[in-house]
């Protein structure tokens, strides 16, 4: 399986070494792409094995699972910009917080695969909590492919997607507060 990341930020980058670490996925089966603006985060990454890019539709040509990991506000900009070679037998994986399965699957061609999941920062030291939540489109399969990646982490658990932000602010705040 090849895996793709849009944005290669440090959760993109927490996948990727869990990915790597579990003997899972291979670095060289992974790509990552990131604006010219952020250089860094790519170096990040090749210092990790992965291929790397600016290009997103590369990232897209290259991949069979791809993890748009981008801040929400980019979100609509990204996926106009992959939607034209998207794919139907690609599954895309959004960990952008606050974006709705709906508001993803309005901005692919018509009956893509769209999984919701919200990791949490324990993801970094692979002690993470991910809930995820299927699209309306995703095949048998696609959950299993989910819940493997995503266990490289931590424990990721299915969920309706209702409880993904519930979940969100009490595996992501809960743990600040209790510890401050």
């Amino acid at each position: 399986m090849k895996i793709g990341f849009i944005g290669a930020g440090k959760m993109a980058q927490a996948l990727a070494r869990g990915l790597i670490n579990s003997g899972r996925i291979t670095a060289d089966n992974i790509i990552a792409s990131s604006p010219k603006s952020d250089i860094a985060l790519l170096d990040q990454c090749k210092a990790l094995g992965l291929a790397t890019t600016h290009d997103n539709a590369e990232v897209i040509h290259k991949a069979e699972v791809i993890v748009l990991a981008v801040k929400p506000v980019h979100v609509s900009k990204v996926t106009s910009e992959i939607a034209p070679t998207f794919s139907r037998e690609q599954l895309l994986v959004s960990i952008a917080l606050g974006i709705t399965i709906r508001n993803i699957e309005a901005l692919l061609p018509a009956k893509s695969r769209v999984v919701r999941v919200m990791p949490n920062t324990p993801a970094v030291v692979r002690a993470g909590a991910s809930a995820y939540a299927m699209g309306s489109a995703c095949r048998d399969g696609d959950g299993e492919v989910v819940k493997d990646l995503f266990s490289t982490v931590g424990f990721a658990v299915e969920v309706p997607e209702a409880y993904i932000d519930p979940v969100t602010g009490l595996s992501g705040s809960g743990p600040s507060y209790m510890f401050s």
